[in-house]
């Protein structure tokens, strides 16, 4: 067994989780998932994905947002969301990738802001990095290193191993390198490096499943988050990538 403490993203399962929301948290649980990462209520209350979430014994890891979920007009409404979930871990899911260093202040400007406005309501604030982080302006450090670097302890990091990986970054020296930073850890499998294709873990070679959460577990880390962004089958990929992480 690699883990038995691990949840999804469900933006992996968002057709079935739009097509039945119940039953689908029902299924994320029969596979083995202690948890979820919430990417949308679909039909829905918070309160009423909270109460599922207990029945079924998952946990709510975090819940991702975006910027616009972080206005002035739709803060308010986003922590209240928050708290009636439960969930403590508020994940910016996305932004456009900084493309000179001023990009990459005004970025780190922006994630302190964010972070400093949800600790005030006892809420972490997480940035899920994509490809494109891990390009170099400079030749030297990643976009990634330079917005860790540049922004306050209060900013957390959720690394995505996969697309950290395919964009030429190292998931295990970064996890190594900033523990004290990231406190959740998406794994997700590539196809190839040449191909930017999301699949199941036992069918790419981008990450080291096993290696990836070694690393983790060394420093402390233990909130690990399933994503396959884009399969066929949806709950079949969902079983693949648990049956993979129980060694089923």
């Amino acid at each position: 067994m690699i883990t038995d403490k691990f949840g999804i993203q469900m933006f992996s399962l968002r057709a079935s989780f739009d097509a039945n929301a119940r039953k689908t948290l029902k299924m994320v649980a029969k596979m083995g998932y202690k948890g979820v990462e919430v990417a949308g209520l679909g039909c829905l209350s918070p309160g009423e994905y909270k109460e599922i979430c207990g029945e079924l014994g998952l946990e709510i890891y975090s819940a991702h947002i975006g910027e616009n979920d972080l206005t002035d007009e739709k803060f308010a409404e986003t922590v209240a969301m928050l708290n009636t979930l439960g969930c403590k871990r508020a994940v910016l899911a996305w932004i456009k990738t900084p493309d000179s260093v001023d990009g990459v202040t005004d970025a780190c400007n922006r994630l302190n802001k964010y972070a400093e406005m949800l600790s005030g309501d006892g809420i972490e604030f997480h940035f899920h990095n994509h490809d494109g982080e891990m390009k170099t302006l400079d030749g030297k450090k990643s976009i990634l290193e330079r917005l860790i670097e540049g922004t306050s302890t209060k900013v957390y990091f959720e690394l995505d191993t996969g697309w950290c990986n395919f964009g030429g970054g190292d998931s295990r020296d970064i996890i190594s390198r900033y523990a004290d930073r990231i406190k959740l850890v998406h794994l997700k499998q590539i196809k190839s490096q040449n191909e930017r294709i999301t699949t199941e873990f036992e069918n790419g070679n981008v990450i080291d499943v096993s290696q990836i959460v070694s690393v983790c577990k060394k420093v402390g880390i233990d909130h690990f988050i399933v994503e396959q962004d884009n399969s066929d089958d949806e709950m079949l990929s969902a079983k693949m990538n648990a049956d993979y992480l129980l060694q089923k």
